[in-house]
Parts: structure tokens; sequence; C-alpha cells
């Protein structure tokens, strides 16, 4: 496929101009650092008071925990 100067020059513009777009994207932030702080220390906390220890009691109709080491 040949382009002549016309049609290379259209391409190139919108390579660079979706070039740009993308690396402006990528400085903006979607939240704030507060909020990702905040995010990450929730997202902590609900995964250390779900994990099931080894030998933990586990509530009644859930069976015995053998995961784990004794």
């Amino acid at each position: 496929m040949v382009f002549n100067r016309k049609q290379f020059g259209f391409i190139f513009f919108l390579i660079l101009l979706v070039w740009k777009v993308e690396t402006i994207a990528q400085k903006s932030n979607i939240i704030s650092k507060e909020d990702l702080v905040y995010l990450k220390g929730i997202t902590r906390a609900v995964l250390d008071s779900s994990r099931i220890r080894p030998a933990q009691q586990m509530p009644p109709g859930f069976g015995i925990n053998n995961t784990g080491e004794l």
C-alpha cells in the first residue's frame, strides 16, 4: 500500500494525536492519594479479617478447619 504525502501527513497526525491523548490521560489522577491510601487500608483489613487461621474454630455448620499446619 502506497500513501501519498497528504495521506501520510494525516496518518502521522492521527498517531501523534492518539499518543498525546494517552500521555495526558496517564498523568491525570482518577482518585486522590488520600482516597487510595484509605482503599488500600480497608482492603487490607477486610482480607485480614476474612482469613482463616490454622486450627481456627469455625462457626457451626461449616465443618472442621483442616487448613494449614496444626
